[in-house]
């Protein structure tokens, strides 16, 4: 299947006399799907960006003025609709990745056309523009600027799905379809569609879980129970389909959103834990949504689908140790190789290509590059998708001295109050070849494929945007009166 599909990429998608047509843009959007359900979202986005170019020399971008023409006389593809396909899925993508989009916002004009109810694709053109707004917003760093542009997306996304009807969110549901049917076809498109919109929500307040205000934390618990909800109930329907692996990635994204905001409200003893009534709902459905990807990684021996459900795995064992009143103190990487007391407890995190992050026991996070952080040594460690390794270490005792550390990398490191027959009960599945590879794992190729680079970047992603909210917006006014409408 592999060699045929290389074969129809190289000889027809790749021959540039081959894109004058609306069948020709079609294939390459073909391509870009068979690269999301191989797992390779990095080809996938090279792939839509070629769409895109092709799209915007037919002239789609333009309606009226299209310059395209039609193989099949009785083909039934619309133009319009393959530009805004093509130009949301680019953006999600990019969005994910932490990649630039090669398309810009759409004007005024057509982001009121957009909020006029009763289109069939209305919200798939709602998340075109929003999409774009917040990775306008991605690209400022840390300022009150980037701050204020999210409320005003925010505003945005409740002012443009207003006219939406409440049977438009109903939950998604296949009972009575037929797994190969046109209409499980539809519901599964219709779906994944939710929860594009509801991972966008994610990545707005994402860069704000880590303040005080719980706003954002809100919004982005709320958003990943959709994902997650709506991620089951397509796992439910066909466990074994591959053509939906975006939203295995969407749902890892979500259940990392959602366990995080839990640590981080075990973490802030300042203010009142607002989740602390619905914490075993969520890990329920987080650990549910584990073994869907579990029962992927079962039957089909899927890499990614063992790799999420791994992280999750290792990030549930962490929130767990959280709840239970273990602290986590944030420190930075030279003070680890010094005789301290405070060595006893710390979460850090090794993150590709962004370097280490640190979540305080009071709810604040730093970052450090890896080129500011010193090496230190790996121990027992556990492998935690491509995010890194989380190393777990007794207390120290106050007359134990710190041994010299070597390691090539730096790695996560936890330590905590566990004792240490808990610590092997968690380590003794790893091997010293594991470790090796996790250490490449942090500085992959860029253009590494699925084999190379299991999570693709979208991890390294993920806590590049956590972090640019973590730092000035802290120190900034985000109380909830700046949320109100």
């Amino acid at each position: 299947m592999e060699e045929l599909s290389q074969s129809a990429i190289s000889m027809v998608n790749m021959n540039d006399a081959l894109l004058g047509s609306l069948e020709g843009l079609e294939n390459l959007t073909l391509e870009g799907l068979y690269h999301i359900d191989g797992g390779n979202i990095r080809r996938a986005w090279v792939t839509m960006r070629r769409a895109v170019m092709a799209a915007q020399l037919l002239g789609l971008y333009r309606p009226g003025q299209c310059r395209f023409k039609i193989i099949r006389t009785q083909s039934n593809l619309d133009p319009a609709a393959m530009w805004t396909r093509i130009v949301s899925m680019e953006r999600v993508l990019s969005l994910i990745l932490g990649l630039p989009t090669s398309t810009i916002a759409p004007s005024l004009a057509t982001r009121e056309k957009i909020s006029a109810p009763g289109q069939g694709d209305s919200l798939e053109r709602v998340m075109m523009y929003l999409t774009a707004k917040v990775l306008e917003r991605n690209q400022i760093r840390g300022s009150a600027q980037a701050l204020e542009m999210t409320r005003e997306i925010d505003r945005e996304f409740i002012k443009m799905t207003a006219d939406l009807p409440s049977s438009f969110w109903q939950p998604s549901s296949f009972s009575g379809l037929e797994i190969d049917s046109m209409d499980a076809f539809f519901q599964v498109r219709k779906t994944m569609d939710y929860m594009c919109y509801y991972t966008v929500v994610n990545q707005l307040h994402l860069p704000y879980i880590l303040c005080p205000d719980n706003y954002s934390r809100m919004a982005c618990v709320n958003a990943s129970r959709e994902v997650l909800s709506r991620e089951i109930a397509i796992r439910t329907f066909n466990p074994v389909a591959t053509c939906s692996r975006m939203g295995d990635f969407l749902a890892l994204i979500a259940g990392m959103t959602l366990i995080l905001v839990h640590l981080v409200s075990h973490c802030q003893e300042t203010t009142s834990n607002l989740l602390v009534h619905q914490r075993l709902s969520d890990r329920a459905i987080v650990e549910r949504a584990l073994e869907c990807m579990e029962s992927m990684s079962d039957l089909r021996h899927d890499v990614f689908a063992a790799k999420c459900a791994v992280l999750l795995k290792d990030l549930l064992v962490v929130e767990a140790d959280a709840a239970q009143g273990h602290i986590y103190r944030a420190q930075g990487v030279q003070d680890m190789d010094e005789e301290s007391d405070d060595n006893s407890n710390a979460l850090i995190i090794s993150v590709p290509y962004v370097g280490i992050v640190r979540i305080a026991r009071e709810g604040t996070v730093s970052m450090t590059p890896f080129g500011k952080a010193r090496d230190r040594g790996v121990h027992e460690d556990v492998s935690i998708g491509g995010i890194g390794i989380l190393h777990i270490n007794s207390p120290k005792s106050p007359h134990a001295k710190n041994t010299e550390n070597t390691s090539d990398e730096p790695a996560t490191q936890i330590m905590n109050t566990l004792s240490t027959s808990q610590h092997l009960a968690y380590t003794d599945q790893v091997t010293s070849e594991d470790l090796c590879t996790q250490r490449d794992s942090l500085f992959p190729n860029a253009s590494a494929n699925l084999d190379d680079w299991v999570l693709q970047g979208f991890d390294s992603a993920f806590f590049d945007v956590l972090m640019n909210g973590a730092g000035d917006q802290q120190a900034n006014d985000t109380n909830g009166d700046a949320w109100s409408y």
